[in-house]
């Protein structure tokens, strides 16, 4: 595939087809290059310090400051670091042993300033990441709970991403 492509400007190929950005810096030199399908990819990607992520995902996830409980993972708390109506993202302060693929009871404690109860929602394990003295989880949602509780939660957290 020939890609056309001018600096600091986007190159599109056949509709739907792939996307290529490159990335300069204040003195135009070269930075790095972004290449996306389009049809894959959500939201292309978020620059933040000269940092790509990708967004890889159908629902947006919204970052959080609730707590988490997973008693089969741990007796204490973790952080729920981000949510959608599909999955989220657990840390941990500490190495955790986890299973890929295994469905756990996870309790969400939302931050005081939602005005929400705790619920709690079925997950799976889908991804383990560690490294040093921490923990990451991604978690998939398998069984939405009863109640609006969760719903709620994930409403509000649209609200306040919006809210900037």
């Amino acid at each position: 595939m020939e890609l056309g492509v001018a600096v600091g400007k986007k190159w599109e190929g056949p509709p739907g087809g792939p996307i290529l950005f490159l990335l300069t810096g204040p003195s135009n030199e070269y930075i790095g290059h972004i290449f996306f399908r389009p049809a894959l990819t959500s939201t292309p990607f978020l620059i933040q310090n000269k940092v790509i992520m990708f967004e890889n995902r159908k629902n947006i996830r919204f970052p959080t400051l609730a707590r988490a409980h997973v008693p089969a993972v741990f007796d204490g708390e973790a952080l729920l670091k981000d949510l959608s109506i599909t999955g989220c993202c657990v840390e941990y302060t500490m190495f955790v042993d986890v299973k890929p693929n295994t469905p756990y009871a996870l309790k969400v404690i939302p931050d005081s300033a939602a005005k929400i109860a705790p619920f709690e929602i079925q997950v799976e394990s889908r991804w383990v990441r560690s490294g040093g003295y921490s923990c990451e989880i991604g978690f998939a949602i398998t069984i939405s709970p009863k109640g609006k509780d969760f719903q709620r939660y994930v409403d509000y957290l649209a609200w306040r991403a919006a809210s900037g």
